[in-house]
């Protein structure tokens, strides 16, 4: 099984705990962002894309991996999607690039980038696809980079 796959199975059974910060705020991925490498420069790549730009793709490749039919979706004041990834609803956690947070962590963090107050609700895999356009090349991407992302938050964050 891919490894990011195994991460998110993990992540939905309970095992993984809270990351103290975001991986994107970690003096781990500072130590990485500063000393370039062409490994370092993907996962830096990796977790800004997939964390900021493309974060819908990763929440709905992890989802169909796993089989899932709902996620967790950040919006700001507004109402617009501007976040996502996968939720443990028993432990209030949400799972995206930037690891592991309780859903009131990532709200702070998405307010803080918003600019003003987001809100977090369910929202339908298939919903969260009609909004992204992602295809099955850019799922596989996403899973690709995700991994990347995952060797690092195991070998340097946890």
């Amino acid at each position: 099984m891919d490894q990011g796959i195994a991460f998110a199975k993990s992540f939905m059974q309970g095992d993984l705990q809270p990351f103290a910060v975001p991986v994107e705020d970690t003096d781990q991925f500072a130590v990485l962002s500063s000393a370039y490498s062409e490994r370092n420069a993907s996962i830096e790549s990796a977790v800004m894309e997939l964390a900021h730009g493309s974060c819908h793709t990763l929440t709905i490749a992890l989802s169909e991996a796993l089989g899932l039919s709902s996620a967790m979706v950040v919006a700001d004041c507004a109402g617009m999607p501007v976040h996502s990834g996968l939720h443990n609803r028993e432990l209030g956690l949400i799972l995206d690039a930037n690891g592991v947070h309780r859903v009131e962590d990532a709200l702070t963090f998405w307010s803080r980038l918003a600019g003003g107050l987001c809100s977090a609700a369910p929202m339908e895999v298939d919903d969260l696809s009609s909004l992204s356009g992602c295809d099955d090349d850019d799922s596989a991407m996403a899973l690709e980079d995700f991994a990347l992302i995952v060797d690092f938050i195991q070998a340097e964050i946890i």
